[in-house]
C-alpha cells in the first residue's frame, strides 16, 4: 500500500472522530500517528489501523485476533505495542468505537503514570540497579527527570569520566530505562544511534 493511501485513511479517521475532541495526527516511520491532547493512541501504517495497547486491554485485543505491529528496521523488524484492527472490527462500529476509546484511555494514563514515574527513584526505572543509581547520583543525576533532561549520551559520557571501565551497555541501559522498556527489545539500529551521539559528544568535549 502506497503512503497516499495510508494518508487518505488517517484524515477519513480524523474526519469520522472528530466527536472525540481536537485530533491531530503526525508522520511516523512510513505511516501516521494519531494523537488526542498530544498522545499519540494509534497509528496508521501500510493503511491499516493500529490501537495502542497495555497490559489491561492487551488480552482482548489479542482474542479479538488483532496483531502487532511490526515495524521493520533494516535487516530485522520490532515488534510494537500497537494492534491491527481487523476486517470484523471494522464492521462493528461499535466495537470499533469502544477500543479506540479504550486505546485513548490507557494511553493517557500511560502517559500518567510516565509522568510520575519522572518524579520517582532513579532506581524504580527498568533495567535499573541500585550501583548503577548511587553512580549517577555521584555525577550529580538524583532523579528520573534529570536524567530524562539530560538524555542517555550525554549522562553515560559523564559517567565515563567518572569511570573509565564502565561498558557500552550501560549506554543501552540508560537509554531504555528513559524510554520505560528493557534494554534487551532495542535493536541494532538503536545501539548505533545511541554509540553515535555518545561519540559525538565524546568529540565535542575534547
Amino acid at each position: 500500500m502506497s503512503i497516499i493511501e495510508t494518508k487518505q485513511l488517517t484524515k477519513i479517521l480524523m474526519d469520522r472522530y472528530t466527536f472525540l475532541g481536537a485530533l491531530t495526527y503526525r508522520s511516523m516511520f512510513g505511516g501516521f500517528g494519531l494523537l488526542l491532547d498530544n498522545v499519540m493512541f494509534a497509528w496508521v501504517f501500510d493503511s491499516k489501523l493500529y490501537l495502542r495497547a497495555n497490559q489491561t486491554c492487551l488480552s482482548e485485543f489479542i482474542a479479538l485476533e488483532m496483531h502487532p505491529l511490526s515495524l521493520p528496521t533494516g535487516v530485522s523488524s520490532k515488534l510494537l505495542h500497537y494492534y491491527c484492527v481487523t476486517e470484523a472490527i471494522w464492521e462493528n462500529e461499535s466495537l470499533l468505537n469502544r477500543l479506540i476509546q479504550l486505546a485513548i484511555t490507557n494511553a493517557m494514563s500511560d502517559k500518567q503514570n510516565k509522568l510520575r514515574l519522572k518524579e520517582s527513584r532513579l532506581k524504580d526505572l527498568p533495567n535499573m540497579t541500585l550501583s548503577l543509581e548511587r553512580l549517577l547520583m555521584q555525577i550529580g543525576i538524583a532523579n528520573i527527570n534529570q536524567l530524562c533532561q539530560l538524555g542517555a549520551a550525554e549522562a553515560f559520557y559523564r559517567l565515563k569520566q567518572y569511570n573509565k571501565h564502565l561498558s557500552i551497555n550501560v549506554l543501552y541501559i540508560l537509554a531504555s530505562a528513559i524510554n520505560g522498556h528493557h534494554v534487551a527489545i532495542l535493536s541494532r539500529e538503536e545501539k548505533n544511534k545511541l554509540k553515535e551521539q555518545f561519540t559525538k559528544i565524546s568529540q565535542n568535549n575534547n
